[in-house]
This record gives structure tokens, sequence and C-alpha cells, in this order.
């Protein structure tokens, strides 16, 4: 009975992930992989660390920690893995390592890919190109990210894959904003929804929609922004999506940090920090440091543990960055200058399309003035202002104009 049941379990997977119901999807693998334990069958494990074959564009794992069990069961199928199951396993194995073994990410997708390519078929292609996507969206992979969307794009559309389409316009979705093209990006999601399947429809309603409330938010619309994030959040949830408690919070906190209120989000962060610790250190204590608690703040942060390598990296850069000068720490804080330098002329976040903290060159700013130089801080200031205002951001230029001001003697 065990055989059938582990069937009709790998099923489900696929059809709930399919459908976008990502935690239940999750809960019906860990069954499976305890069915294929009790058959002894390193096939049968094999088949139920790769039953969930759906195009992913948000990270699944809950509370942005790997699934140690999964993981260890793909392990242990891989060394007697060939052809197509190797290349399913080392995508499945990409994803679950995202944001805490960066090399594993990085080698096992790329070999998901070598193996995909070798064999010629489009939807294993897509499949490996969306394990790929966790290393490229990293910021800092623009060129790799583009490239990839474009390869989905070709690829799917000759596989008639239209839940590939749909990554793929996303990934140049994320492109087009760390451009600060928000044209481009308008166009690619909606693209992104039109191709979007059943089960991804909610999922990538919900990504357009962070649009609407990233647009209130560059227009200084603080508090519709905090709302639209809010309700985002619950959309996200209703569409099945892990984390959307953590991303909330998470959007509500960039709302409030631009306007001020950054101290409000104390308590909620601090739910989170202690249930998982590590996913959100640098949101929480920036939001300890807004509220004037220093010595909580320097308790509470990991001043030797870098940012987890994921899409909001560049994110926990600047509030490590606002962290280190807040607690005086400049050997963090020249750490941080010298990471953020290459999105001088970004919005920090933009390319998430979920929230930003403005530009980097205020971030890079205050960095140098702290630092002791004030001549490299006006010119940060000076790309901060220029970035701001073909965005559209009049308080994000006026804030940095000031800084620019203050600094120019």
């Amino acid at each position: 009975m065990d055989d059938i049941r582990l069937d009709l379990l790998c099923r489900l997977v696929s059809a709930r992930a399919s459908a976008g119901d990502l935690m239940r999807a999750a809960t019906d693998r860990r069954q499976a992989l305890a069915v294929a334990r009790r058959l002894g069958d390193p096939a049968a494990i094999a088949r139920a660390a790769v039953a969930n074959d759906a195009p992913a564009v948000w990270i699944s794992q809950t509370d942005l920690t790997g699934d140690a069990d999964l993981v260890d069961a793909i392990r242990s199928c891989l060394p007697a893995a060939t052809g197509e199951l190797r290349c399913r396993l080392l995508a499945a194995l990409a994803q679950e390592s995202v944001g805490h073994d960066d090399e594993l990410t990085e080698s096992a997708s790329a070999e998901a890919v070598e193996i995909a390519r070798a064999a010629g078929d489009p939807r294993l292609l897509c499949l490996a190109l969306n394990a790929r996507y966790w290393v490229a969206f990293v910021p800092g992979h623009p060129d790799e990210l583009e490239a990839l969307g474009q390869e989905l794009l070709a690829v799917s559309a000759r596989g008639g894959l239209l839940g590939y389409q749909t990554l793929g316009h996303y990934a140049l979705c994320n492109v087009a904003l760390g451009r600060n093209d928000w044209a481009s990006a308008q166009r690619h999601a909606g693209r992104a929804v039109e191709y979007s399947t059943s089960g991804q429809l909610g999922l990538a309603l919900v990504a357009i929609a962070h649009l609407d409330a990233l647009r209130l938010l560059l227009d200084g619309e603080f508090e519709q922004a905090e709302a639209a994030y809010t309700a985002l959040a619950d959309r996200m949830g209703e569409a099945g999506g892990s984390n959307a408690a953590i991303y909330g919070s998470m959007s509500r906190f960039a709302a409030r940090l631009a306007c001020g209120r950054a101290h409000e989000s104390v308590a909620e962060f601090a739910a989170t920090h202690h249930r998982v610790p590590g996913a959100i250190d640098e949101f929480y204590v920036s939001a300890l440091v807004a509220a004037g608690r220093l010595d909580d703040a320097r308790s509470a942060w990991p001043a030797h543990r870098a940012p987890r390598r994921d899409i909001f990296l560049r994110i926990n850069l600047a509030l490590r960055a606002g962290n280190a000068m807040a607690l005086a720490c400049r050997e963090v804080a020249e750490e941080c200058y010298r990471l953020l330098l290459p999105a001088e002329g970004e919005m920090i976040g933009l390319q998430t399309v979920s929230m930003t903290l403005g530009p980097a060159g205020l971030t890079l700013g205050r960095l140098a003035e702290f630092l002791g130089d004030p001549a490299r801080a006006a010119d940060h200031y000076a790309t901060a202002a220029d970035v701001a205002r073909r965005l559209g951001s009049p308080h994000w230029q006026d804030q940095a104009g000031q800084a620019l001001a203050a600094v120019r003697p």
C-alpha cells in the first residue's frame, strides 16, 4: 500500500504546487519522503524529493530557512543519479540552498543547466533555468538575469510552457527595475500576469500589485503604501505563498522607515527574530535603533555575520550600514560601503519588485560622511538626487538635495 500512497502523494505535491498552494505542497512532500523512506527504495526517495516540479517565482523556504530533511534526502540520492533525475535533484537542491550555501546553489544550478542543455528537453531546461534563477536574482548579476529571462521566454515558447513564460517576464521585470526602467518593468509585469497559469495567477497578481505599492512609496504616499503592503501580504498568504507574514513585515517597515516611523515595527520583528534567528536581523536592529534602544540593538546585532545572499541582499546591506553607523562600528561601515558602491545608480531593493529603501547614493553618502570623506559624500548625494528625479520620487530627491547642500562648503 505504501507504494500506492507514495504515488498519490507525489502527484498531489505536483498538483498543489502547480495550483500555487506552496505551503500544503511542502507538507505533502514531507509526508511523501516519510513514506519513501519506509519503502527503503532510493528511487522512491528521489521521486519524493523532486515531486514539486512547478515553476517557482518566490522563495518557498518557510521562514526563509531550508528544509534540512529534504536536503539530506537529495544528497543521499545524488551519487547514483544520472540524466534527467540528477538534473531534477540538483535543481531542487539549488532552490533549497538559496541564502544558506552560496557555493552549493551555484554549483548545483550550473550542473542542472548543463545536463538539461545536453538532454534537449524544453521542460527540463526550463526547470534547470528556474534553479539558476536563484543565483542570478541576487543583486549584482543583471546581465546573467537578463540572459536567463530571455532564454526562459524562448525555450518556454517552443515548448508551450506558459508557467515559465511568467517566470521569464518576472525575471526581466527584476532587471528593468534594477536599471530604474519603470515602463519596461510594468510591461513585463503585465506579460507575467497574461501568461500565468491558473495556479500562478494569484501570486502573479500579487507581484504586479507590488508595483502599485512601490509607486505609492516612490510618490511619498507612505500611509497608503503601508496599507497596500498589508493587503498584499494577506493576498499572498491566501494565494499559497509561504513567508507572506515576513514579507509583509519587511515591506511595511520600508514604508515606515521612509517617513520616520521605523520604530513602530519593533514588536512584529521581535516575534520573528526570536522564532527564526537570522531571518530578519538587520530589519529588527534597525527598528530598535529607530526606537532609541541602542543597547538592545547592540545585543541583537550580528556584527560578524554578513546578510544572506538572496534577492534582499542589498536591502539588508543598506540596513546593516545604518546599523553600523548608529552603533559606531567603522569596520562594518567600510565593508558595507565597498559592497554597496556598485549599486550607486540604483534604488536599494527596487529590483525585488516589492520594496525600496531609496537611492543607494543616499546610503553611500551617509557612509562616506561617517567615514570622514565629505567630498565623496557630495558626489553620492548628487547621484542620489538624479536617480530619485528620474524615477519621479520627490521626497527622496529632496532628501538627497538637502544632504548635498549640507556637505557642500
